[in-house]
């Protein structure tokens, strides 16, 4: 038989509204894939770009640093592996009775689109009198009919659905199915000619994060000589590089800013036009949920200490359940935190005709994390245009990023969504340079928020963008049901913990088989072995004050009561137990009232 340590312990009590101890309540964690740097090594900075020294380029250091630009907040980084995930093809829609096959022609990269073959002519497969039409976007746009002839396969976009011979379709049959890219790819780029050049532009390598490529010619010529002038923009053409001079180079690796991007541009024999361009887009590196959990464990074993976590990188449902799992875990351990990640963005064929995301990309999103329930995570939806404070660049970043900014910006109790705290920095924008808006907007469409999803928003009539609620991914009726009641629980959790941990091997009253004992109110029966009435105001005392000042004093809370255990058979066992229930603070979802003109004269008659 072994002595065990002595410890205190604190179980956050789900179906009342229970909290902890005082850590730093606007330092968080980054979490994600980066070009360079050590791995699983938590490491603390104090400026935004710091990281970037060490870690190079990828979502990690740029989200840590967006995060921060605008405070004097630290922050931790730790870098995980960037790991492989295969492009997604669904499961095919197809007539009954029909065997159809889905692959990807070879050479051509796979990309998301949403396909949909519509036959507008009746026949059988094999014989010459089958029409058809084809979409990439669900439907909203087709093809003119195209006649299949005697083939037995249709080309659309990324893939080849090969038919089998004789079976018969009727008109109106529709074979459906949608893709996703899978992590690190390069779509095939668009090439526009002003001219007759005849050179061969591609992309290749392995791309550190997600960028939006155009490379457009400023002066041609021809190949292996030199003459040609280019410039290249990573984020839509919202910001340049400086013209750059191929020489009698063939290929050029595009920079991020002073890293690689791990793009590559060749250029194949022949020529380029002044005007000519390259258009196309990456994936960012993705992540697994081992490696979170391993760097969870590495922050836990350090002695860093911090808020939340921000995992940069695209989340799957299951990814985000297997790491709230390991943080409800931590919440046994003594460690109380959340964390925050990013729902997939849309693909090409998740778009509509407006340039606004599509039903489908929603409807799946819903679908994938409908039966997700915890209540240490939050997941976002939805993206907007960002500066970058490291390269200067206006990318599309998930919403997560504009709300970790807002989370450490504010005090713990605050939701990111409030309205009084004004607009989101006005470079945040989920509109074009028209004013047309092109990202997910929860006013005009709000499947998404009503699911659960972190996402931004506009109010009627006014500018600016705002966080719609700190949601987090627990039950709707759950009271962890926001980000800002779990950060305050952890707050309360924390300071708990702290004030019962400093009664270890303390050495306390225990009430006596008979006879009357301090602090005992007249009739009142003491339990044998319990802990001593005397003593145990003394510990009321400490906790209701110390959560009190915690989480009461500053506005956290609304109010905080707490009572040890007097009848826990302490002479025995040296087991101390308390509860205590926190009442936290409302939130205002909606408001009503009523508006109208009075008719003064009779409304003097009345008060009259």
């Amino acid at each position: 038989m072994s002595l065990s340590l002595p410890s205190a312990s604190v179980t956050v009590r789900k179906a009342g509204l229970g909290v902890a101890k005082g850590g730093p309540t606007n330092v968080h964690v980054c979490i994600g894939p980066s070009s360079k740097g050590p791995l699983n090594q938590p490491i603390a900075y104090s400026r935004p770009n710091d990281a970037a020294g060490t870690f190079g380029t990828g979502p990690m250091p740029k989200a840590a640093a967006f995060a921060t630009r605008s405070t004097s907040a630290r922050y931790i980084v730790v870098r995980i592996p960037a790991v492989v995930v295969a492009p997604f093809t669904s499961a095919i829609t197809k007539p009954t009775g029909k065997t159809v096959a889905v692959a990807g022609p070879l050479g051509v990269v796979p990309w998301g689109h949403d396909v949909s073959v519509v036959i507008t002519t009746a026949g059988a497969v094999g014989t010459a009198g089958i029409f058809y039409k084809k979409s990439l976007d669900g439907g909203v746009t087709y093809t003119a009919p195209i006649a299949l002839g005697t083939a037995t396969s249709i080309t659309v976009g990324t893939k080849s659905i090969t038919l089998t011979a004789a079976e018969t379709y009727a008109v109106n049959d529709e074979i459906k199915f949608y893709t996703l890219p899978g992590s690190q790819a390069i779509k095939d780029p668009t090439v526009t000619r002003v001219g007759s050049s005849t050179s061969t532009l591609t992309l290749t390598g392995t791309p550190e994060d997600e960028y939006e490529i155009v490379v457009e010619y400023l002066f041609g010529g021809t190949i292996g000589t030199t003459g040609i002038t280019f410039r290249y923009s990573l984020d839509g053409g919202e910001k340049w590089s400086p013209a750059t001079q191929l020489g009698t180079a063939t290929t050029f690796m595009l920079m991020d800013g002073t890293e690689e991007s791990g793009v590559t541009l060749n250029l194949g024999a022949g020529t380029v036009d002044k005007g000519d361009k390259l258009t196309s887009a990456t994936t960012g590196p993705a992540w697994q949920a081992s490696d979170v959990q391993a760097a969870l464990d590495t922050l836990r074993a350090s002695s860093h200490a911090w808020r939340f976590v921000h995992v940069a990188g695209d989340a799957t449902a299951a990814k985000v359940a297997t790491v709230g799992g390991r943080l409800t875990a931590l919440e046994g351990l003594g460690v109380f935190t959340y964390a925050i990640f990013s729902a997939r963005d849309r693909t090409d064929g998740e778009v509509d005709g407006e340039g606004l995301p599509s039903v489908f990309w929603a409807e799946r999103l819903i679908s994938e994390y409908a039966s997700l329930a915890a209540d240490r995570v939050g997941v976002s939806a939805g993206r907007s245009r960002v500066l970058c404070p490291i390269t200067g660049r206006a990318n599309r970043r998930p919403t997560s990023w504009i709300t970790v900014q807002r989370l450490i910006e504010k005090t713990i109790q605050v939701d990111p969504g409030r309205k009084l705290d004004g607009a989101l920095p006005a470079d945040v924008r989920i509109y074009d340079s028209t004013g047309r808006l092109v990202e997910l907007d929860s006013r005009v469409r709000d499947s998404l928020h009503g699911a659960r999803f972190i996402t931004l928003r506009t109010f009627d009539r006014e500018p600016g963008v705002y966080i719609a609620r700190g949601n987090s991914m627990a039950p709707e009726d759950s009271e962890f049901n926001r980000l800002a009641r779990r950060a305050v629980m952890d707050l309360a959790s924390e300071v708990y913990l702290a004030i019962m941990t400093i009664q270890i091997e303390n050495h306390l009253r225990a009430n006596p088989l008979t006879g009357a004992q301090p602090g005992q109110t007249s009739g009142e029966t003491l339990t044998p072995g319990a802990l001593a009435e005397v003593d145990a105001r003394i510990i009321d005392r400490e906790l209701v004050s110390g959560l009190t000042a915690a989480i009461v004093s500053p506005g956290y809370a609304s109010a905080v009561r707490g009572r040890v255990s007097r009848t826990d058979p302490f002479y025995t066992t040296g087991l101390v137990t308390a509860e205590v229930s926190v009442t936290g603070l409302g939130y205002v979802d909606k408001f009503s009232g009523g508006i109208g003109y009075e008719n003064p004269q009779f409304a003097a008659l009345i008060g009259a």
